[in-house]
């Protein structure tokens, strides 16, 4: 039998209220105390979306990370903010992790607060100020390949992947599972973006065995915007609960074979406006069932949903939801 289960993962989209807030805070026109306030009313409605329609693991969003290495490399000595550089095919950016050449060090505490793990202040919404916000569930850091490839300058990206894993992922991932993560996610676009060697794969399967290790929440590794088909033997190999792939890059019919290990089916366009029909992608998720038999099936969207406008991106996680009550009912999970 195969366990069913839904969340999304990455950066949700920010209303425009709060663009609106942080666009005047860095041009000096207010506080931050109103950026913080929004993004605490923003995170509440989409918590409270989430529980709405009954996705399992639930998600803060992001609101507060500017890219997917920023919190990291600021708590981190022995990396620095590096240039503005392009997000894979997207129109987003982010700011290149830079390798100072001195021992990488995790802060701690510096991640917690750069991370947003520590209490927000609301104003609003009957919370009075410094009250606990509900902790995510879902957990996200940037795979060891990923991370490895896109740091500069260059170097021996290889070695550099465990190093990683033990000196700033380790101890990030640790600190979210101690903030209330139940299931971590290394987003990893690049391992179907960019060549692997097939010398790097034992260092990318020691460096997730590292973060994974005692961890105590679900570890999936994620792979989008490429075809995961090419590379599945090896994801399957990887020492973790979940590897997923971008169904709107993959043929359904790659994903036959002996899965020993669960499956993340990223089924929701994070590139397109366009909704989903409920019945269609509840019938995609059982074909996957029949297909490939996981032991674990969780739906979620293919890559961040942060590039669709907030309203259309609300609409795919009812479509999320939907699909997966039916999928249930259809296999009477």
């Amino acid at each position: 039998m195969t366990e069913i289960a839904c969340y999304v993962h990455g950066a949700f989209p920010r209303s425009e209220a709060l663009v609106a807030a942080t666009r005047d805070a860095d041009r000096g026109r207010r506080s931050a105390v109103p950026v913080d306030e929004q993004r605490a009313l923003d995170r509440a409605d989409f918590l409270a979306l989430q529980a709405e329609t009954g996705l399992d693991y639930r998600s803060i969003g992001w609101l507060g990370w500017a890219d997917l290495f920023r919190p990291l490399v600021a708590a981190t000595a022995g990396l620095a903010t590096g240039p503005l550089t392009r997000w894979f095919d997207t129109n987003t950016f982010f700011r290149a992790p830079v390798l100072t050449g001195a021992d990488l060090v995790l802060d701690r505490t510096a991640f917690g607060a750069a991370a947003g793990l520590t209490a927000a202040g609301l104003t609003a919404g009957g919370l009075t100020a410094g009250a606990p916000t509900e902790a995510s569930q879902v957990a996200m850091l940037p795979g060891p390949y990923t991370f490895s490839r896109l740091a500069e300058p260059d170097t021996d990206r290889d070695a550099l992947m465990p190093r990683l894993a033990r000196d700033v992922l380790k101890p990030a991932a640790e600190e979210l599972r101690a903030a209330g993560a139940e299931l971590l996610q290394l987003q990893e676009p690049a391992l179907v973006t960019r060549p692997v060697a097939a010398g790097s794969w034992p260092y990318l399967a020691q460096a997730v065995r590292i973060v994974a290790a005692d961890l105590g929440c679900r570890v999936v590794v994620h792979t989008y915007y490429g075809d995961a088909g090419p590379v599945l033997d090896r994801l399957r190999e990887l020492p973790v609960d979940a590897v997923g792939v971008d169904l709107t890059e993959t043929d359904l019919e790659s994903l036959r074979g002996s899965w020993q290990t669960g499956l993340l089916a990223g089924c929701l366009d994070g590139r397109s406006s366009g909704l989903e029909d409920v019945d269609a992608t509840a019938a995609l998720a059982s074909r996957i069932v029949e297909t490939a038999r996981p032991p674990l099936l969780l739906l979620s969207s293919a890559g961040d949903l942060e590039l669709v406008p907030r309203t259309v991106a609300e609409e795919k996680v009812r479509v999320l939801g939907a699909a997966t009550r039916r999928l249930r009912e259809e296999l009477a999970c």
